[in-house]
Protein backbone atom coordinates (compact mmCIF):
# COMPACT_ATOMS: atom_id res chain seq x y z
CA UNK A 1 0.00 0.00 0.00
CA UNK A 2 1.29 3.14 -1.15
CA UNK A 3 1.34 6.08 1.29
CA UNK A 4 -1.65 7.94 0.01
CA UNK A 5 -3.38 4.93 0.05
CA UNK A 6 -2.78 4.13 3.94
CA UNK A 7 -3.56 8.21 4.30
CA UNK A 8 -7.04 7.53 2.59
CA UNK A 9 -7.46 4.92 4.39
CA UNK A 10 -6.87 6.23 7.53
CA UNK A 11 -9.19 9.29 6.69
CA UNK A 12 -11.39 6.99 5.71
CA UNK A 13 -11.40 4.65 9.36
CA UNK A 14 -11.82 8.07 11.12
CA UNK A 15 -14.72 9.62 8.97
CA UNK A 16 -16.73 6.60 9.74
CA UNK A 17 -15.22 6.43 13.87
CA UNK A 18 -16.86 10.01 13.63
CA UNK A 19 -20.04 9.28 11.98
CA UNK A 20 -20.43 6.54 14.51
CA UNK A 21 -19.60 9.03 17.59
CA UNK A 22 -22.99 10.94 16.06
CA UNK A 23 -24.54 8.52 15.67
CA UNK A 24 -24.74 8.05 19.43
CA UNK A 25 -24.79 11.14 20.42
CA UNK A 26 -28.32 10.98 18.61
CA UNK A 27 -29.40 8.48 19.84
CA UNK A 28 -28.69 9.86 23.52
CA UNK A 29 -30.11 12.92 22.58
CA UNK A 30 -33.20 11.27 22.01
CA UNK A 31 -33.47 8.66 24.36
CA UNK A 32 -33.04 11.94 26.53
CA UNK A 33 -36.07 13.50 25.11
CA UNK A 34 -38.11 10.69 25.35
CA UNK A 35 -37.37 10.03 28.92
CA UNK A 36 -37.64 13.93 29.81
CA UNK A 37 -41.36 13.01 27.67
CA UNK A 38 -42.07 10.71 29.65
CA UNK A 39 -41.55 12.16 32.77
CA UNK A 40 -43.50 15.57 32.09
CA UNK A 41 -46.53 12.89 30.90
CA UNK A 42 -46.46 11.49 34.56
CA UNK A 43 -46.30 14.99 35.95
CA UNK A 44 -48.98 16.10 34.30
CA UNK A 45 -51.12 12.60 35.17
CA UNK A 46 -50.09 13.25 38.88
CA UNK A 47 -51.55 16.79 38.33
CA UNK A 48 -54.29 16.27 37.00
CA UNK A 49 -55.02 13.07 39.57
CA UNK A 50 -54.23 15.50 42.53
CA UNK A 51 -56.61 18.12 41.22
CA UNK A 52 -59.47 15.33 40.82
CA UNK A 53 -58.89 14.59 44.29
CA UNK A 54 -59.27 17.88 45.12
CA UNK A 55 -62.06 18.43 43.37
CA UNK A 56 -63.51 15.24 45.02
CA UNK A 57 -63.08 16.20 48.41
CA UNK A 58 -64.56 19.45 47.97
CA UNK A 59 -67.72 17.96 46.36
CA UNK A 60 -67.82 16.32 49.27
CA UNK A 61 -67.16 18.94 51.84
CA UNK A 62 -70.26 20.69 50.29
CA UNK A 63 -72.38 17.75 50.59
CA UNK A 64 -71.74 17.89 54.21
CA UNK A 65 -72.33 21.15 54.69
CA UNK A 66 -75.37 21.03 52.96
CA UNK A 67 -76.57 18.53 55.14
CA UNK A 68 -75.54 20.23 58.36
CA UNK A 69 -77.85 23.31 56.85
CA UNK A 70 -80.70 21.07 56.35
CA UNK A 71 -80.69 19.54 59.44
CA UNK A 72 -80.28 22.90 60.66
CA UNK A 73 -83.41 23.82 59.31
CA UNK A 74 -85.19 20.64 60.06
CA UNK A 75 -84.32 21.77 63.55
CA UNK A 76 -85.45 25.39 63.53
CA UNK A 77 -88.71 24.25 62.19
CA UNK A 78 -88.90 21.31 64.72
CA UNK A 79 -88.51 23.72 67.86
CA UNK A 80 -90.67 26.37 65.77
CA UNK A 81 -93.67 23.78 65.65
CA UNK A 82 -92.86 23.08 69.73
CA UNK A 83 -93.77 26.60 70.71
CA UNK A 84 -96.70 27.50 68.39
CA UNK A 85 -97.94 23.96 70.12
CA UNK A 86 -96.90 25.03 73.69
CA UNK A 87 -98.24 28.56 72.63
CA UNK A 88 -102.01 27.15 71.62
CA UNK A 89 -101.95 24.64 74.36
CA UNK A 90 -101.72 27.42 76.55
CA UNK A 91 -103.89 29.70 75.14
CA UNK A 92 -106.50 26.49 75.82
Amino acid sequence: MTKEEEEEEKEEEEEEEEEEEEEEEEEEEEEEEEEEEEEEEEEEEEEKQEKEEEEEEKEKHEEEEEKENVNEEEKSERNMRRRRNRNNNTRE
